[in-house]
This record gives C-alpha cells, sequence and structure tokens, in this order.
C-alpha cells in the first residue's frame, strides 16, 4: 500500500463515522495531505518547469530546502534523473544570489573623489612609494590599493599618473630623518691642530734655507 492508497483508506473509514467537527477537521486534513503526496511521474523538463514555477511565484531561485514543498520535485528524484546530487544540481541551475556588498562611505565615493583624496595626500606627505604612502597617510583616508580597486587601476605607476602628480625623490619624512654631523670644540683637539701647524711652518722655513 502507497503513502497515497493509506491516505484515501483513512478517509473513508472516518467518512463512516457519525458526522462532527472534529471527524470534519480530521478528514480535511487528510484531503490536504494526499493533495500534497499526490502521485507525479517525473521526468527532466516537468522537474525543470515546477522549480521554474516556484521561481517565478517567489521571486527567488528555489534552494534544496524548498524541494521539501507540495509539488516540488524530492531530492532522490533530482539524484535519479540528473545523476547529481540535489544541492549540486540547485547550485548549477538555480544558484543563489549572491548578496549585496555591505554599504561603506568607500562604495558611494566617485573614482574622482578618490583621486582629490590621494592628491592632498600626496602632496601633504610626499611619499616615495606606494608603500609609504600607506605608512604617512592621514587616519581615515583610503589606502592605495583600496584607491585603485575603486577607481580601476592596477599599479602605483597608474595611480600617479591617474592623480597627475610627479614621482617623489625625496620625501619629508626623509628630511626630518636626515642627520646632521656637528662639531664640537674640543680644548685638546685644537692644541694639537696648533702644533701640528707651527710644525707644518718651521719646515717650510728650513726647506727655504736649505
Amino acid at each position: 500500500m502507497t503513502r497515497q492508497e493509506a491516505l484515501h483508506y483513512a478517509i473513508f473509514t472516518l467518512q463512516q463515522q457519525p458526522p462532527s467537527k472534529k471527524r470534519n477537521d480530521a478528514v480535511n486534513i487528510l484531503l490536504q495531505m494526499a493533495e500534497s503526496c499526490k502521485y507525479i511521474k517525473w521526468t527532466k523538463d516537468n522537474v525543470i518547469q515546477a522549480l521554474d514555477n516556484w521561481k517565478a511565484e517567489h521571486g527567488r531561485n528555489p534552494s534544496v530546502t524548498d524541494l521539501s514543498e507540495p509539488d516540488m520535485p524530492k531530492g532522490t528524484t533530482i539524484k535519479k534523473l540528473f545523476d547529481m546530487s540535489p544541492s549540486a544540481f540547485m547550485n548549477l541551475y538555480y544558484p543563489r544570489k549572491q548578496n549585496k556588498k555591505p554599504t561603506n562611505k568607500y562604495n558611494l565615493m566617485l573614482p574622482d573623489d578618490y583621486k582629490k583624496i590621494f592628491v592632498k595626500q600626496y602632496q601633504k606627505h610626499s611619499p616615495t612609494s606606494a608603500r609609504q604612502y600607506d605608512a604617512l597617510r592621514d587616519k581615515g583616508t583610503p589606502s592605495w590599493t583600496t584607491i585603485i580597486f575603486h577607481c580601476g587601476l592596477k599599479t602605483w605607476s597608474e595611480l600617479l599618473s591617474f592623480a597627475g602628480v610627479e614621482k617623489c625623490s625625496k620625501s619629508i619624512e626623509d628630511i626630518h630623518n636626515r642627520k646632521f654631523t656637528v662639531i664640537s670644540h674640543n680644548p685638546s683637539y685644537e692644541k694639537m691642530v696648533e702644533l701640528l701647524e707651527e710644525q707644518k711652518a718651521s719646515l717650510a722655513k728650513i726647506s727655504k734655507i736649505k
């Protein structure tokens, strides 16, 4: 006995009992179950048709979970007809749409906005490389890789060309970190220099006399 036959037998048996609200409710529920369990001879074509109908009704692609609904092909049916797992079948023919990227301030900016930010930061810090730009840029400003991503660029050189700035040969940081040699006054050192100068002068006089 199939499930369909068992349901119809239960419905027939209940209908033989004296009428009552409880009996009527039970019969109605069983009739709905019988309708949802009605036999469908599934083929590849009507499987696709059923899934397309579900998609049109719900406004999205069905998922594996949705296969449990009435009038939908079961996972075992898909496995048998298409020789692949239900999840693989659904991912291939009815992929779930990816979630939209989370909205943030960078997604709302235009390439020209990125250009203005880069030029301002570049002129302020005068970096000699992309790495130095990220190290010196003000907090809260996008990295150079974020800028080229949203501007459709690929390299640091393309970014410099896009922004219309010249490559810096020496950065402000280099100037600030420059080491200066400071000569201190040392009396002993100065006395030694003085004696050497006097000796040099004496040797010069002797050479003239000869």
